[in-house]
């Protein structure tokens, strides 16, 4: 880590867990820059994921559609990243990938409910970018179904 010619830089992303491993270590933690990303809020950073996903179009030649540039689809794709920020990049990332791979010029809701299923494998019942009522899902939950037996 140290070593002028050949510098390693570590980057690690966790939990509260991790936390706890880092403190344990004062070393590491005196030679570490840290960055603490706290939970988003749908109403607070709805527009701000709308921006990002802007940005990831205009670098991905996507034209954002419509349905993607509402600010309650920003406060959709905060609640389905269950309120994390890393979370959320990965989403858009995701459908982004959706849009590539279905051939689109564009990027839709579609291609944001397609990325969901992908990373959880929820019914549509359980997808906040299908549902009405995005708030009473778990997004943190996988595999939800609505008739599991």
């Amino acid at each position: 880590m140290t070593d002028p010619e050949w510098p390693v830089g570590i980057i690690l992303s966790g939990t509260n867990e991790l936390e706890d491993i880092l403190n344990h270590d004062h070393q590491l933690a005196r030679r570490m820059k840290t960055v603490r990303f706290e939970s988003l809020s749908p109403a607070a950073y709805g527009d701000d994921i709308l921006d990002l996903l802007e940005s990831y179009c205009e670098r991905a030649n996507l034209e954002p559609e419509d349905d993607v540039l509402e600010l309650s689809h920003g406060e959709r794709v905060v609640h389905a990243a269950a309120n994390q920020f890393g979370i959320a990049i990965v989403l858009i990332l995701d459908a982004i990938e959706d849009a590539y791979l279905q051939g689109q010029e564009t990027l839709n809701r579609q291609n944001f409910i397609r990325a969901y299923h992908r990373r959880t494998s929820c019914d549509a019942e359980f997808n906040p970018f299908v549902v009405p009522d995005f708030m009473r899902i778990d997004a943190r939950q996988v595999f939800s179904r609505e008739n599991r037996t």
